[in-house]
């Protein structure tokens, strides 16, 4: 998996950022939330028991297919049981080596409520099993990085200034204008610390 991500100029995500991506922003066990999991993925009770083409459910909030469920997922990350209890950073370091590589996402074999986006697998880096997948990750550029973080601020400045509910010609004419710098300092005094981060890399379907 990770030599056919290399070859292709991508990746194996760490376990934090297929987290991240299968999440999609949310805070729930699922990340469905309390929807049907049958719509979402491939489980025990509607695989009949073998894997299936990608895309045939509904996607993540990212539009990300089959995050959990249908086939679990290496990572590019040591295992290391400790590893919830012990992080103290938004993308924590796993062991720099290990006997043990990171799957993530559950497969077509478990029951739902083994598709938690928490839940953690590991095997040998050798290890093939029918029920075995992955996906790659590519890290963006700086450059992409700070325009999107740029894009972030001023759709929150916009938000604040008209509302989200505000036309289309009205948040328009405010862009303009935030962008021309003719706002007065004080209408744009908006806080945009506090809002989300933007990734440094993207996790396309596999």
């Amino acid at each position: 998996a990770m030599e056919y991500c290399l070859k292709i100029g991508k990746r194996l995500p760490n376990e934090w950022e297929w987290e991240w991506a299968a999440r999609s922003g949310s805070t729930s066990k699922f990340y469905w939330g309390k929807g049907d999991p049958k719509l979402y993925s491939w489980f025990k009770k509607n695989s009949e028991k073998k894997t299936h083409p990608v895309g045939q459910k509904k996607p993540n909030s990212y539009g990300l297919f089959d995050m959990s469920g249908n086939v679990w997922e290496w990572t590019a990350d040591w295992y290391d049981q400790n590893y919830y209890q012990n992080r103290s950073s938004r993308n924590p370091k796993s062991p720099f080596n290990g006997k043990h590589r990171v799957l993530r996402g559950g497969s077509f074999m478990d029951k739902a409520e083994g598709l938690r986006v928490t839940r953690r697998n590991w095997d040998l880096p050798g290890a093939r099993f029918k029920n075995f997948g992955f996906r790659c990750a590519k890290s963006k550029k700086r450059k992409e990085v700070h325009a999107e973080a740029q894009k972030l601020a001023e759709e929150r400045v916009l938000d604040a200034l008209v509302g989200n509910k505000a036309t289309v010609a009205t948040r328009e004419s405010f862009r303009k204008r935030l962008r021309n710098g003719d706002l007065d300092k004080n209408e744009i005094e908006v806080d945009i610390h506090d809002g989300p981060s933007i990734p440094s890399f993207e996790i396309p379907g596999m």
